[in-house]
């Protein structure tokens, strides 16, 4: 026998076998030995795919070979999306979230990752959303990217549209520092009940990311236009809001991953930010509600939360008299992400989430009890839903499970405390993430750059002109006050009477 004859065999199915095995052993969390802490979510995954497919953690790992837990400064579903790269060798991409990939690649140094997702950028600018790609790429010094936007904008778009939307970028430089005015001052310059001049507009504040969490903007439903856009230059995200006369009242949220107890008072003429009494409780992913009492004061509460440590069901409000926040009854259970709604004084809390756990039930608050009852669930589980109210029914719409985007309405008939899901076949496949607001009997609901008015007694939806930025879950109030009275005060600052 030929003792020299050797050949090398190869196992064609090797590899993506073995790594589908490895996703299944990641998905069912077996015999994961690192846990990444991510925003809120914990992600049990494992040392070895980790070094693997990643220089950062490679180096974390070796240099301390006994690390199990590593907090991570990227959100949880951007970073679910890296991990899945890891285990699968792909990625979905979407305008939604491909920038918070670039940047979460671009500090794990993924230069695979990053450069998929800049080309998908590159090869998708349009002159919808030339400007935000452009401004993104500015600020995190992606000079490829800028190139090739430059060279978009010479080929493709007129010099004078650039000049004219780059415009709309709003005063930032003028408000750089949030004035330190006190809570008097403010309050000694709205005493009086005034009547405010008739508005009918829709205004959209916020969303996922900075710089666009600080933009304003508001839609006329009678010219069927986007009329302005204007930026508070907060840098925060994750905020609750609400407005209150001509001041948009932003509670809480969180910059630089960290909470925030801060209440800041915009005044949407001027866009001077003044800073007014904290909140007793650093909170993010919070809810934010107002209620006139019998006195005609607004009692504005903070509802829920994330406070950098787990969700919370805490409840505090903050009283115009005393001028001070106070806890209140808590929730039933820890929630954040999720949505409120507000039917004869009795607040709603919809859904949302608790320590990775998607949630479908609500609960009801009696300001006058000062107590939280457990209502009848909602038939699908949902966090950072839209939600309206139209006479005594609550509309909950979209939102996000453990799959992704939720395309479906759901409405609760309060009095009966039943839950319906509707007839969502024609709810638009394209509205991801989005958020709702009441407006008449029909409800604005708005994701991405897209907005549309649902009609829930007809089940139709109008596809309304596009936002001028990208918004992932941004938050949208009515303001239309024509003929109506205002009060005092919170701090201060006047609320629409409810009569």
């Amino acid at each position: 026998m030929d003792n020299q004859i050797s050949e090398t065999f190869i196992n064609p199915e090797y590899g993506d076998s073995e790594l589908s095995i490895m996703y299944e052993f990641y998905k069912h969390g077996t015999l994961c030995d690192m846990t990444i802490l991510a925003e809120e979510e914990r992600f049990y995954t494992h040392k070895l795919v980790l070094a693997i497919c990643c220089r950062y953690f490679r180096n974390q790992i070796i240099e301390n070979p006994d690390l199990n837990e590593f907090d991570i400064s990227i959100d949880d579903e951007t970073f679910e999306k890296i991990l899945k790269f890891f285990y699968k060798g792909s990625v979905q991409l979407d305008m939604d979230s491909v920038q918070r990939l670039i940047l979460a690649a671009k500090l794990l140094q993924l230069n695979v990752l990053f450069d998929i997702c800049c080309k998908f950028l590159a090869n998708h600018l349009s002159a919808d959303n030339i400007f935000d790609i452009k401004t993104f790429a500015e600020t995190n010094s992606l000079y490829d990217l800028v190139d090739k936007v430059n060279k978009y904008n010479e080929d493709e778009l007129p010099q004078e549209l650039f000049k004219e939307e780059n415009s709309l970028s709003i005063q930032e430089e003028e408000n750089e520092n949030i004035s330190q005015t006190s809570k008097d001052n403010i309050s000694d310059s709205l005493e009086e009940v005034v009547s405010p001049p008739k508005t009918n507009k829709i205004m959209v504040v916020g969303g996922e990311n900075e710089p666009i969490a600080s933009y304003v903007d508001f839609y006329d439903p009678d010219t069927k236009s986007w009329l302005e856009t204007k930026y508070m230059n907060l840098k925060r995200t994750d905020f609750g809001v609400i407005k209150l006369q001509n001041y948009v009242i932003v509670i809480g949220g969180k910059r630089a991953r960290k909470a925030l107890n801060e209440v800041v008072g915009v005044h949407l003429d001027t866009m001077e930010a003044s800073a007014l009494l904290p909140m007793e409780t650093n909170r993010k992913h919070l809810c934010v509600s107002s209620i006139l009492d019998q006195d005609r004061n607004i009692i504005l509460y903070a509802i829920g939360g994330h406070d950098d440590t787990h969700f919370v069901n805490s409840v505090e409000k903050c009283h115009p008299v005393t001028r001070t926040w106070s806890n209140v009854s808590p929730m039933t259970a820890n929630r954040g992400c999720f949505a409120v709604a507000v039917i004869d004084k009795k607040i709603f809390a919809i859904g949302g989430k608790n320590d990775g756990e998607i949630l479908n039930s609500v609960e009801v608050y009696s300001v006058k009890d000062d107590t939280w009852t457990v209502c009848s669930p909602m038939n699908q589980a949902r966090c950072y839903a839209g939600v309206a109210v139209i006479g005594n029914n609550i509309y909950v719409i979209g939102g996000s499970d453990d799959e992704g985007p939720v395309l479906s309405v759901e409405r609760y008939d309060v009095k009966n405390d039943l839950w319906m899901m509707l007839d969502s076949s024609n709810f638009p496949e394209d509205l991801k993430y989005a958020s709702a607001g009441n407006f008449g009997e029909n409800i604005i609901v708005v994701g991405g750059r897209l907005a549309f008015s649902y009609d829930p007694q007809n089940n139709t939806w109008d596809e309304l002109a596009s936002l001028r930025s990208s918004r992932q879950r941004p938050l949208i109030i009515n303001v239309s006050m024509a003929g109506k009275k205002v009060v005092k005060n919170l701090s201060g600052i006047v609320f629409p009477d409810e009569d």
